[in-house]
């Protein structure tokens, strides 16, 4: 839903049931998400998904998967460690006080990155923000959504004077 809140696109994905994990089994859901961009095998989920459900626990196969699947408890810290590590390799840092935050700082000015699950957010001088955007999209499958309009529970509306933070739609 947009700030008006009016449905502005449908999202659908399979997800696996991470509560129901248990260590060393692995139940079985392939998913196509933006979000799986960790990486941990050698079988897509999917493919195994389309042989059937029913037949998959008929056989009792175990699998290594090439990614990891949303809702698996491992997928969130698999999905940050790969992007941590490709910022890193670009010359972002980040604390360990704050180490969902990446900043780079150039000649020109600065790059902030902030992720939460799935979700970033981009903030810097015009040049950087561009910047820092392809470079992301050169490894991740991503969708630009303009400036921020809601962050964890806030609504932002931009004017050229600042911005202003409240959560009247939460309200």
């Amino acid at each position: 839903r947009n700030e008006n809140n009016e449905i502005s696109r449908y999202k659908a994905r399979l997800v696996a049931q991470g509560f129901t994990q248990r260590p060393g089994i692995l139940d079985l859901i392939g998913s196509e998400s933006e979000f799986e961009n960790g990486t941990n095998g050698c079988c897509d989920g999917l493919s195994l998904w389309k042989l059937g459900y029913e037949h998959l626990y008929e056989n009792t196969i175990s699998v290594k998967l090439k990614k990891s699947l949303y809702g698996l408890k491992q997928s969130i810290r698999l999905g940050y460690n790969r992007l941590s590590d490709f910022l890193s390799k670009k010359g972002y840092t980040n604390s360990e006080d704050c180490p969902c935050v990446f900043i780079q700082r150039s000649q020109n000015g600065f790059c902030i990155i902030s992720a939460y699950v799935d979700d970033l957010n981009i903030i810097g001088t015009h040049e950087e923000i561009e910047e820092a955007s392809s470079y992301l999209k050169s490894e991740f499958e991503m969708k630009d959504l303009g400036k921020t309009k809601f962050c964890l529970g806030l609504q932002l509306e931009h004017f050229e004077g600042g911005i202003l933070v409240h959560q009247s739609t939460y309200t």
